[in-house]
């Protein structure tokens, strides 16, 4: 469905870009709206956000599995969780060593970045060459076998019991 005139490239962007402070404002409202512990994706939202529409009935996107804000290695064995408390969605779920950002909930509303007192959250296309293997480590830890997969929100499920392999393995200076 093309959103309506006028509203046409209101909050798309190339996948490259850092989506711009209005984009971010519009998806924080349209998921404070949605309500924290939706079962919606980000697609969804973000499909709402452009449209126009009344948020609360959404199309399916299953499969979207685009990671927009990535916890790279500061996170680890910090896990300050003050990034939990700005989030809108509630999609910051918690492994022993580490928080995860779930890739389906996050509506890259950009809250959770400015939050993190290590500064462990990077917009996906900004993380250091050093911890670009943390985009996949985000994703795979919910859909990977022992995977906790889309819960719908982090509240729902507390802290879980494993963390990803490249987090057990990972050594901390």
């Amino acid at each position: 469905m093309a959103p309506p005139r006028g509203l046409t490239g209101a909050v798309s962007r190339p996948s490259s870009s850092r989506p711009s402070g209005e984009e971010k404002r519009m998806r924080c409202a349209t998921a404070a709206i949605a309500g924290k512990s939706t079962r919606t994706s980000r697609r969804d939202l973000i499909d709402n956000a452009e449209c126009g529409t009344i948020p609360g009935v959404f199309s399916s996107h299953e499969g979207v599995s685009d990671v927009t804000y990535v916890i790279a290695e500061p996170c680890i064995d910090v896990k300050d969780k003050a990034c939990v408390e700005e989030c809108p969605v509630d999609c910051i779920y918690e492994g022993p060593r580490t928080l995860y950002i779930h890739p389906d909930e996050c509506v890259d509303c950009g809250a959770c970045e400015p939050a993190c007192p290590v500064e462990a959250i990077f917009y996906e296309d900004d993380l250091p060459d050093n911890w670009k293997q943390f985009t996949a480590v985000n994703a795979e830890w919910f859909t990977a076998e022992n995977g906790i997969g889309s819960p719908g929100g982090a509240a729902k499920v507390g802290p879980v019991d494993h963390d990803h392999p490249v987090v057990v393995a990972w050594q901390t200076s």
